[in-house]
This record gives C-alpha cells, structure tokens and sequence, in this order.
C-alpha cells in the first residue's frame, strides 16, 4: 500500500461530543480557626471583659483564605469575604460561684447563637472552680463588613487552651 501521496483522513467530532472541562484557576478556599491568648502573659487564666466580650484572639495558620479581620480594642471580628459559613465556637468556663455560663455568637448586634447552661447551686463550703463547656454551631450567612463578637457573662473566668476555648468557620460552597 503506498501511502506517499495519501491524504490522511480527519475525523470529526460527533454531534453531542461533550466538550472537554478547561483548566480553570482554583477558587479560593475561605476559613479561619482562632484560639483565646491568656491576658497578661499569665497561664491558665483569661478574664472576659465587663461588657464579657471575649478578646485576646490569635490566628491559627490554616491553608486558606481568613474571610475575618479581627480588631483587637473593640475584641469584634469584621467579615471581609461574605457568603453562607459554618460557624463554630466554644468556650470551658473556669468558674463556681456563677449559676449559669453562657456562649452568645452576634452578628452585629443581634445574637446569632446561644448556648446557655444552668449550673448546680455553689456548695456551702469554699467555692471550687470546675471546668463547664458551652458549644455553639450553626450556618450563617455572613454579609461582607458584618462583624461577629463572642460573648459570655461578664468578668467570667475561661480556660484559655487552644482545645477548649476557640472560634472558627468555613465557606460552603
């Protein structure tokens, strides 16, 4: 068979051929992670302050995108890319003379999430301090420039480890 002069034959495509994906640029992944600091330098104590704003937030290294801001004197984040997040955040109280801890998450200034738990009424001897936990979670659609604040009852003693008093979220998608 010569194939010297022999056109070689192209075929085409058939209709309802899907088309092959292009490469596109990856989306950017959104999330943040922060643990309380204790105040002052001082280990295993963390006061809320006496609005019980809880401030003193550091930054876990994740490999994302932080959608927050976080201004340290007003202790309030600012959302920086808005959609639709997971929040989480807990918060272990070191505490025995309060009948009731309490976790509140505001979007602005109206409460987004609450948890709330009444505590055993303090013994008749010396108050001793035991560690209660307060969880919330949820999904919220957080608005570009909305600001978040984390809140308890006020002056409240927290546990300051990065395990037990800490606030996150991710974007969905």
């Amino acid at each position: 068979m010569d194939q010297a002069g022999a056109r070689r034959h192209r075929r085409t495509a058939t209709k309802g051929k899907r088309p092959r994906p292009r490469k596109s640029t990856p989306t950017p992944l959104y999330a943040a992670h922060y643990k309380v600091q204790p105040a002052d330098g001082q280990t295993g104590i963390y006061t809320a302050g006496p609005d019980g704003t809880i401030r003193g937030w550091a930054e876990t290294w994740l490999n994302a995108s932080s959608p927050l801001r976080y201004d340290e004197a007003r202790g309030v984040f600012t959302v920086t890319h808005g959609g639709l997040y997971y929040v989480y955040a807990q918060a272990h109280f070191d505490e025995a003379a309060w009948v009731y801890v309490k976790l509140e998450l505001a979007l602005g200034v109206a409460p987004a999430l609450r948890c709330l738990h009444q505590l055993p009424p303090p013994s008749a001897g010396p108050p001793e301090p035991q560690l209660r936990g307060c969880r919330v979670a949820g999904l919220l659609r957080l608005p570009s420039g909305a600001t978040l604040r984390l809140g308890t009852v006020p002056r409240v003693r927290l546990k300051p480890d990065a395990s037990l008093t800490h606030l996150g979220l991710f974007q969905l998608r």
